[in-house]
């Protein structure tokens, strides 16, 4: 699971190197998206309440969850009770959670954290990637995927959010800033939207900014001004 921590601490090469060497998939807390490219073989998708399918289901049914730079908030976990169940409950429900914390947030939140530790995600790659052997579980990895895809683009033929959203997504060539308001479609462009590069998202977060999304949008462009910015709200690209 990965948070925002890794992209403050600029720890996305790490990130890469320790999924490189351990092959296990990947996925984003909302203010984590970016930090992976949506195209790596590792990447599922956003987890918690709002999140994609898919990469819920493997939260839930793992024998170890690695979180690093983030933390168990409610909208990560939605019902504690069946998300990432402690090593108390039933076998085929555990799982074990190591969190990584970034530097100067607090941790012992959730309730599935059994090995919290601080440290900058740059500074956690030496011990993370020295060990073990290259499992990459291809097969996993790639029917998670067809979960995701199925929502973008549904059978039956009829044009979803989700679609719209990774429509977008492709005219800026996953290269754009996603800049969001707050609501479903806030949640759509998390899920869907894609991103080839890191600090690629602006958004309120949890916090329900009403009119976030357009006056960030200029500040983006303003910011990056060799990048497209994509925002939800006025529903269309700066230029």
């Amino acid at each position: 699971m990965v948070g925002q921590g890794v992209i403050l601490s600029g720890g996305e090469a790490e990130l890469r190197a320790l999924l490189d060497k351990s092959g296990m998939p990947a996925a984003s807390t909302l203010l984590g998206l970016s930090a992976l490219p949506t195209d790596s073989p590792q990447y599922v998708g956003m987890l918690g309440m709002h999140g994609n399918y898919g990469p819920n289901i493997k939260n839930r049914d793992c024998d170890l969850l690695l979180a690093v730079g983030m933390r168990f908030d409610d909208r990560v976990t939605g019902n504690p009770g069946i998300s990432a169940p402690t090593p108390s409950d039933p076998p085929r429900d555990r799982s074990r959670g190591d969190r990584q914390d970034h530097p100067g947030r607090r941790c012992g939140r959730g309730r599935c954290e059994t090995a919290p530790f601080r440290s900058s995600p740059g500074a956690y790659k030496p011990a993370a990637t020295g060990h073990g052997s290259t499992n990459s579980a291809p097969a996993t990895r790639s029917n998670t995927k067809k979960v995701i895809r199925k929502a973008v683009h549904p059978a039956e033929g009829r044009i979803r959010m989700g679609e719209a959203v990774d429509a977008v997504a492709r005219a800026y060539r996953n290269d754009a800033v996603m800049v969001t308001d707050v609501g479903q479609q806030q949640m759509n462009a998390a899920r869907y939207f894609g991103f080839r590069r890191t600090r690629s998202v602006v958004t309120s977060g949890g916090l329900g900014t009403m009119g976030f999304g357009l006056p960030a949008a200029i500040g983006a462009k303003l910011g990056a001004p060799d990048r497209e910015v994509s925002s939800s709200s006025a529903t269309a690209a700066c230029k």
